[in-house]
């Protein structure tokens, strides 16, 4: 090995090391600010009006999408604009979207495509933050185990829907990645869809970690055998929903809990049928086409 390689590889490594360090010193100062706002938001809260919160508002989220446009740097991906938005949808506990992964979202909205990008940093103060942030779903603390999560889709990215996870996609890892995980889902605020009809994927790379959200373009077909479990579970509720009216009994909390636990685990015996059987089918081969075509269009840095 020649001085003068050596010297070359020192200095390459001095350049990563500086890179890293002023990635981490961004990270640092936008949680910190994000704080800040918080806090300030919640005193505005008290004493103005709703355009002066409004206002205030604005202007939070202004700042911190600016930090976050330098923390995540340039982003170029085929179907979607270059120019996104801060993730967050809210800087209050007591509105909907709380929470959310902090990063910059890129969406087209006549896809349905929705692509959030965020660095490997901020996504695990995120899951450490998550850990027990609901009294059910908590989640993984190694990101591999929480990405095959539906709650972490539901936390992390929607707002107004609980996602649940169908079936894993066996999407292959581009070169510059470390991971990558897609996942057949389906998005509700009520009942459990009995066909999937949207895509979940994440691209683990060195400096960036990207989720991207879609609608599946084949038309998936509900799978009779695994359908009919979900029907047993629904036969089974009407019938104790019809007993009771005719006795004039109301339902008790403690039939209610039994009734959301045997709901539970009925989907979750529904959608592992469905897992199981999905690869045979034609859309499915399709979906995973769609997945990896869309991993492909990531940029190479």
């Amino acid at each position: 090995m020649t001085r003068l390689y050596v010297k070359r590889l020192l200095s390459a490594l001095v350049v990563v090391a500086a890179s890293n360090a002023w990635s981490a010193s961004l990270e640092e100062s936008y949680i910190a600010a994000r704080e800040r706002h918080i806090q300030a938001l919640k005193e505005t809260e008290k004493s103005n009006s709703e355009d002066a919160q409004m206002k205030a508002y604005d202007s939070a989220i202004a700042d911190l999408q600016t930090q976050m446009e330098s923390i995540v740097g340039p982003f170029q991906m085929k179907g979607v604009p270059e120019k996104g938005k801060l993730s967050l949808e809210a800087l209050s506990a007591d509105d909907q979207g709380y929470g959310m992964l902090d990063g910059m979202v890129f969406s087209n909205e006549a896809t349905g495509t929705d692509v959030l990008v965020t660095t490997p940093d901020l996504f695990k103060r995120w899951l450490v933050a998550h850990r027990n942030w609901r009294t059910t779903d908590n989640l993984p603390q190694k990101p591999e185990d929480a990405v095959k999560s539906g709650a972490f889709y539901t936390q992390a990215i929607s707002a107004d829907a609980a996602v649940l996870r169908y079936a894993d996609l066996p999407v292959a890892k581009p070169a510059n990645a470390t991971s990558a995980y897609g996942m057949l889902a389906a998005s509700t605020q009520d009942t459990v869809p009995l066909v999937p009809d949207e895509i979940f994927i994440v691209v683990q790379q060195d400096r960036r970690v990207v989720i991207i959200k879609a609608n599946a373009e084949a038309k998936n077909n509900s799978i009779p055998a695994c359908e009919q479990i979900m029907k047993d579970f629904e036969k089974a509720r009407n019938a104790k929903a019809a007993a009771r009216e005719t006795s004039g009994k109301k339902q008790t909390q403690k039939e209610f809990d039994a009734e959301n636990k045997a709901e539970e685990a009925s989907s979750l015996k529904f959608r592992q049928c469905y897992a199981g059987k999905a690869k045979d089918e034609a859309f499915f081969r399709q979906v995973l086409t769609q997945s990896q075509t869309l991993i492909d269009a990531l940029p190479l840095k």
